[in-house]
Formats: structure tokens, C-alpha cells, sequence
């Protein structure tokens, strides 16, 4: 981890202002907004990804436009029968230069007339670049549930 400097800290919260609108876009429909926060080359993983096309134990996709095509669909599933909300943990994120990687934990909620389901929990792990205008997007986001091994090459948490 880079030293922690005020310059640091202001861009850890442009960060962690990306995670929380990253769940509040979504979950609110607002497609157009939430693909800003992704480079046009993003990566986008599930593991497992058995609720996303294709429904694969790994599944990834590539590029800003086929991530908000097949996340829009699914969200939109799920407001037809009740609602969904992601709730997210406090992010540990490490900032360097312009590139940062961050790790927090997830739940997810559908909320349905007959009450709430809590169907997926598990730790985003996500890479972020920063661009000449100064914003940062996801370049990747992985989200594993437990009991799923991390990918070989993605880092986990630090231990600090």
C-alpha cells in the first residue's frame, strides 16, 4: 500500500462515491448513468454467474455496453417481482497513482410482496483507473460468493 497522504484520502473518496453509486444506480433503473462508472473495456465477473446469460460458473463479461445490456435485463427482472437493493460494506482501497484496487462485502436483497430474500452475499474485488478527467472507473469487478475460490491472479484483501 502507497503512503496515506490528504491527496489520497480525497481520492479514496472519489472511489468509494463510485462503489455506493455503483448499487444506487443500478438498483434505481438509471442504466445510462451506471455505465459512466465503467472504462469501455471493463471486465465484469460472477462467480458463480448462474443468475447472469449464460449462467456459467464463472462468468465474465467484456466491455462497458455488454455489461449494462446483460445487467439491465436482470435487474429488470427482479423490479417485476418486487424490487432488489444491494447493500454494500465498508471498502478497504488501495491507491496507486492512477490506478487503485478496492475489496468490500455485499448483500443482496429482493424484495418481494410475501417479505425479503437475501439470495447472494459475497466480496467485490475491483480494479479502478482514473482518466484525464480526473474520474475514476471500474476497469474490472469481480464479485465471488463464499465457498468460490478466488481466480488465480486476483488479488485478495490486504492483510493491512
Amino acid at each position: 500500500m502507497a503512503e496515506i497522504t490528504p491527496d489520497t484520502l480525497v481520492e479514496i473518496e472519489k472511489i468509494r462515491r463510485v462503489i455506493i453509486l455503483y448499487s444506487q444506480l443500478m438498483d434505481s433503473l438509471r442504466f445510462a448513468e451506471w455505465s459512466d462508472l465503467f472504462t469501455p473495456d471493463a471486465e465484469f465477473w460472477s462467480i458463480p454467474g448462474h443468475h447472469l446469460p449464460g449462467g456459467h460458473e464463472i462468468s465474465k463479461i467484456v466491455g462497458r455496453d455488454a455489461i449494462v445490456a446483460a445487467i439491465e435485463g436482470v435487474e429488470r427482472r427482479m423490479m417485476e417481482s418486487g424490487g432488489v437493493v444491494h447493500f454494500s460494506a465498508a471498502p478497504v482501497i488501495d491507491v496507486d497513482g492512477g490506478r487503485a484496487k478496492a475489496w468490500w462485502d455485499f448483500i443482496v436483497v429482493h424484495a418481494r410482496p410475501s417479505g425479503n430474500e437475501f439470495p447472494f452475499a459475497g466480496r467485490y474485488h475491483a480494479d479502478f483507473v482514473k482518466d484525464a478527467d480526473g474520474l475514476w472507473r471500474f476497469s474490472r469487478r469481480i464479485s465471488v460468493r463464499p465457498g468460490y475460490t478466488l481466480p488465480e491472479g486476483i488479488a485478495p484483501p490486504p492483510a493491512r
